[in-house]
């Protein structure tokens, strides 16, 4: 192998965050794109998030959760 575990792990690393930038930046075009046809607003995050990332609905049920779990215990 040319590469240590550690070297390949930030290579992996290193492609996945330019993919994600790439995907990032097509939803930002595409919601310039489709903008004059659409009555709300559109945001790059409309079409496209980071796996692992949460929608501010989403964030706020797992907040909910936590306090329903420190009221009963």
């Amino acid at each position: 192998w040319k590469y240590s575990p550690v070297e390949l792990r930030e290579a992996v690393d290193a492609w996945m965050d330019r993919e994600h930038r790439t995907n990032e930046q097509v939803a930002w075009m595409l919601a310039n794109q489709l903008q004059p046809w659409s009555k709300k607003r559109l945001h790059a995050a409309d079409f496209y998030r980071r796996p692992g990332t949460l929608t501010k609905e989403e964030q706020l049920d797992v907040l909910m959760q936590r306090l329903e779990e420190k009221r009963r215990g």
